[in-house]
């Protein structure tokens, strides 16, 4: 009998390096290009600076700085990768697309997930026993979250834009993958 092993692929963590006026910036770039990486399997790898590149905000706009997700949508357009805007839908609907391996880029308040008080975004690849993996751009490294501070810091953001769902946007379903076939 065969027996295979899957896996799930996983992009390399990026951290954000970008900056603007002595801020960094670009966690909605850093987690796009990680989640561009896992929707192609490797075949497209691009950094933060090429998506900012891509943008209509090729040079950031003071008030806010940070790229929304119709300009992620453009990108990906541009780059010809699947990528849906889910604005407005809700968090069952992110946790059903975690769980059918779609990566997401997720907006939310950083404070409700230990951060500074400022939006930020992640990328989410995974769930499992009602944590969230992913990658925090800041840290630029793997890390797990309750998905209840997820859901909490995302509801936080989407309110303080008066969004009635939430932010947030998947990738194209990938596949799982054969690590052997013994």
């Amino acid at each position: 009998m065969t027996r295979v092993t899957r896996v799930q692929y996983a992009p390399k963590p990026i951290r954000q390096r970008l900056t603007f006026q002595g801020h960094l910036i670009g966690c909605t770039d850093t987690s796009f290009a990680m989640g561009a990486d896992a929707a192609t399997l490797g075949g497209l790898i691009v950094s933060e600076a090429q998506v900012r590149a891509l943008s209509d905000e090729a040079r950031p706009d003071p008030a806010p700085p940070g790229l929304n997700l119709a300009q992620l949508d453009r990108v990906a357009w541009r780059l010809h990768v699947d990528f849906f805007n889910r604005t407005n839908d809700t968090f069952p609907d992110l946790l059903e697309e975690l769980d059918a391996h779609a990566a997401i880029v997720a907006q939310l308040w950083y404070p409700g997930i230990g951060g500074n008080p400022i939006g930020h975004a992640l990328y989410l690849r995974s769930r499992s026993g009602g944590r969230i993996k992913g990658v925090d751009p800041v840290k630029g490294v793997y890390g797990t979250w309750p998905e209840e501070e997820i859901r909490g810091a995302m509801r936080t953001f989407a309110d303080k834009h008066n969004v009635t769902g939430l932010l947030w946007g998947a990738f194209r379903r990938t596949p799982w993958l054969a690590r052997n076939q013994e």
